[in-house]
């Protein structure tokens, strides 16, 4: 069985792996790569739904304005 702290250790390695996942997103955005940005995105927000809601809270602005920028272009 897990301990507490390695639940958590592998709770805060999906919230990490959504900012890393959002910072990618972001750079191939400014480089004009719109469908990796895009598929980033898609694989952030499957990532997001695991979350914990304390978490979703935490990055929810941060994804919306990753969506709103890609549905901008």
């Amino acid at each position: 069985l897990l301990t507490k702290e390695k639940r958590k250790a592998g709770l805060r390695g999906k919230l990490d792996k959504c900012y890393s996942l959002l910072d990618t997103a972001t750079c191939h955005l400014e480089n004009d790569e719109i469908d990796k940005a895009k598929k980033l995105y898609l694989e952030c927000r499957e990532a997001y739904i695991k979350l914990s809601d304390e978490e979703k809270a935490e990055i929810y602005n941060k994804l919306e304005k990753l969506y709103n920028s890609i549905k901008a272009r």
